[in-house]
């Protein structure tokens, strides 16, 4: 069995599709049945994720809301940067430090 799967009854893999996410992407998940087991695991490609685990749903969007907050926050702290015309890194540095 590889790592990034998770083996579960039928009812057990229902009820971690429906509740949880990838932990890497926050991406959904998908129930692969192999009678008589189940398999849970992210639904990206191997290439688009390292499928590191599961977490809830609410844990997602909670952390989702709060990077939004964040980004929101940057913005408003670092007037200089622009979506179109993204800003260099030491400018920033210079920016925060004063230097």
């Amino acid at each position: 069995m590889r790592a990034d799967f998770t083996r579960a009854n039928f009812s057990e893999a229902r009820h971690l599709v429906l509740k949880y996410v990838c932990a890497t992407c926050w991406g959904p998940l998908v129930e692969r049945i192999e009678y008589p087991d189940s398999f849970v695991e992210c639904a990206k490609s191997d290439e688009d994720c390292s499928k590191t685990g599961f977490v809830t749903k609410s844990y997602a969007e909670r952390r989702h809301a709060e990077d939004h907050g964040d980004a929101y926050e940057a913005k408003q702290n670092l007037p200089f940067l622009k979506k179109d015309a993204p800003a260099d890194p030491g400018e920033i540095i210079k920016d925060i430090t004063g230097g």
